[in-house]
């Protein structure tokens, strides 16, 4: 238990990676209590009614054997969010970074739209405010340099891209090679066979600049070592506030580690 638990009115402890389980719990109680909005969800979401039904199973006690937290602290829980319908729910950066980070956030999200708390000032989820400090990043991206004759692919489409196969985003000619930094395709892109099909393809060459041995590193051809956050100089848009924070580099890096901005 840390500081942060420590302060909270009802501490709620799980197992790493069952976040997903606990909110599908929540809004298993949220329904059988009649604590649902439901003007605001068949307003604005999809297949209400259908979630009701698949949730009608993942009740309290299914949840405690996956995530061991006790079934009263998640109708706890599941009580204080139904009787606050302006609650608000945050989210952190390493639960976006795992394999299952995109039906997580979709069910920690989903508790919100359940309540309705987008309706009320300071309800609802939040995952990132990065978009409200409008920094000029054209010299750390490169974007100044860029050739506007030159394609631009979507990142969530790199399957298809791959693969070759047809779609808008893929446009007619395979990618020949790749330089990868700073994500992890071949685990989070969406289409997993596909993505997997496109990177083992006997002809795509694939660099990847790491810190760890990803599933992408291990399908690469020439994996480059990256610099970890204490080993260069950096600034940080603080997730949760407004503040801007320097970072200096701490220790040497060590061999050939290459910072991912130079």
């Amino acid at each position: 238990m840390n500081s942060t638990m420590r302060q909270a009115d009802l501490p709620i402890l799980i197992r790493p990676g069952t976040d997903g389980a606990l909110a599908c719990a929540v809004m298993h109680c949220l329904f059988r209590d009649g604590n649902a909005d439901w003007d605001y969800l068949e307003r604005y979401t999809d297949a209400p009614h259908e979630l009701e039904q698949h949730l009608r199973s993942r009740d309290p006690e299914w949840a405690a054997r996956i995530t061991g937290c006790a079934a009263e602290t998640i109708e706890e829980f599941a009580r204080l969010v139904g009787e606050r319908k302006c609650a608000y729910f945050g989210s952190v950066t390493a639960s976006r970074a795992r394999a299952t980070a995109r039906s997580t956030c979709m069910r920690r999200a989903g508790i919100a739209a359940v309540t309705g708390a987008w309706r009320h000032e300071g309800g609802g989820a939040f995952h990132n405010n990065g978009a409200i400090f409008h920094l000029d990043n054209s010299l750390i991206e490169g974007s100044d340099l860029r050739d506007p004759s030159i394609r631009m692919l979507d990142q969530s489409r790199i399957g298809p891209i791959l693969a070759g196969d047809k779609d808008r985003s893929s446009a007619d000619r395979r990618s020949p090679a790749l330089l990868i930094q700073n994500t992890n395709p071949v685990s989070v892109a969406p289409d997993q066979e596909t993505v997997k099909r496109g990177f083992a393809r006997d002809d795509l060459f694939v660099c990847v600049h790491e810190q760890f041995m990803t599933d992408t590193a291990k399908v690469a051809d020439v994996i480059l070592p990256a610099t970890m956050f204490v080993e260069h100089d950096d600034f940080y848009t603080a997730g949760g506030n407004q503040h801007i924070l320097l970072g200096p580099k701490l220790v040497e890096p060590p061999g050939e580690c290459r910072s991912t901005m130079r």
